[in-house]
């Protein structure tokens, strides 16, 4: 079973709730132990060499003198959301590095949080779809001009 899966089987399991770990991500585990997206996210992020991080590793790392003009994706009250997207640092270059399919998972369940809140969730949604269109149009297309410091999303064929 690939990764993309896995995510997938999460995605429509019906005990799903927000993790208490990554809450931009769905969960279906009682615990952070055992849980199958920790499991599938350090799968997904030691083939990309990085480290998972915490939402608290990530402010803490974006302290550092080097990662202070890096260019995040989302308004600075929506930024934590996409945290679990990013798979590491050009602390070189001041970028942030996240991984394109855990980008699109953040924003698909954004939009189905959203819908759920509103009580327009419809229940056959492909949500997944509408993450990636929205980075595809939104991010990816518009990453040449957030200048020097723009943020690199790997797992994509613009990625530097």
């Amino acid at each position: 079973m690939t990764i993309k899966e896995e995510f997938d089987a999460l995605e429509n399991d019906p005990r799903k709730r927000q993790c208490q770990k990554y809450p931009a991500i769905s969960c279906v585990s009682d615990g952070c132990e055992g849980c199958t997206f920790n499991d599938l996210y350090d799968k997904v992020h030691s083939e990309m060499e990085g480290k998972p991080m915490t939402v608290d590793e990530v402010k803490e790392f974006l302290k550092k003198d080097s990662m202070q003009k890096a260019v995040l994706i989302g308004s600075e009250e929506e930024r934590e959301k996409y945290y679990p997207a990013i798979v590491g640092f050009d602390e070189e270059n001041g970028r942030v590095v996240y991984d394109y399919f855990l980008l699109c998972k953040c924003f698909a369940n954004e939009f189905r949080k959203s819908d759920e809140e509103s009580g327009d969730l419809v229940a056959d949604h492909d949500y997944d779809t509408d993450g990636v269109e929205w980075v595809d149009y939104n991010v990816i297309r518009s990453l040449p001009y957030w200048g020097e410091h723009a943020p690199i999303v790997k797992g994509t064929e613009e990625e530097d």
